[in-house]
């Protein structure tokens, strides 16, 4: 079943572990909580926003087989939000990163919709990007693919901005998997930083603006890149 934090509570989470070892909690009172420790079990589920909005900032951690989701609502992430989690943990299928979010751990932009970010997002290690979900990059906005990052679509998914949005690849941008075209829309301001681009299946669409300097492209045999 499901536990929820009620609109009636602020949930602080001060450095503390949440760990849920059966179905679901969901921290639906928002708060402003300040790094801390997850620790799931495999099938559990720990619903940060249950569909509202929260603050998060610090350093979070966690362990385990279950699942950190972000699938609705906001987390403003202020002053800013440095995510440590270990690969398949956290699961961003819907709603909005909105501040300065660092990933220095792995996440993964999962589903079939749209997820949000506003502000500046650092991706120091990687970021899976799965089947056709859309990364939304907000107005002045940025995703920052950094120098040992690896942005990996491994799908049909694409990017796409409201104005003024930014995608800095100065990492690895990878399309491994999917046979059709993932694309970043013309609202998106692309620029490659000295990065390395790879296609490895189906077409990569760079179909945005931006001025580009330096970089390496790999290409596999039958896939496209799209300039």
């Amino acid at each position: 079943g499901i536990s929820v934090f009620d609109s009636h509570v602020d949930f602080n989470n001060l450095n503390g572990v949440i760990e849920v070892d059966s179905g679901t909690l969901s921290l639906a009172s928002g708060g402003t909580s300040s790094s801390g420790t997850f620790i799931m079990a495999s099938g559990a589920v720990l619903d940060l926003t249950g569909g509202n909005g929260s603050t998060w900032s610090g350093l979070v951690t966690g362990s385990g087989a279950g699942t950190v989701s972000l699938s609705n609502g906001q987390i403003t992430t202020s002053p800013s939000l440095t995510l440590n989690l270990p690969d398949g943990l956290f699961q961003w299928t819907g709603g909005t990163l909105w501040g300065t979010t660092i990933n220095s751990g792995v996440v993964t932009v999962a589903g079939f919709g749209s997820v949000n970010m506003n502000g500046v997002f650092y991706n120091n290690v990687l970021l899976h990007h799965t089947n056709t979900a859309t990364l939304n990059i907000g107005g002045n906005s940025t995703f920052e693919n950094q120098v040992g990052g690896t942005y990996n679509l491994e799908g049909d998914g694409g990017v796409t901005g409201m104005g003024y949005s930014y995608f800095n690849n100065h990492g690895l941008l990878r399309k491994s998997g999917g046979n059709g075209t993932s694309s970043f829309s013309s609202s998106v301001s692309f620029e490659n930083l000295n990065g390395s681009i790879e296609v490895d299946s189906g077409t990569l669409s760079l179909a945005g603006s931006g001025v580009s300097s330096n970089g390496t492209f790999i290409v596999t045999s039958g896939a496209v890149l799209d300039l």
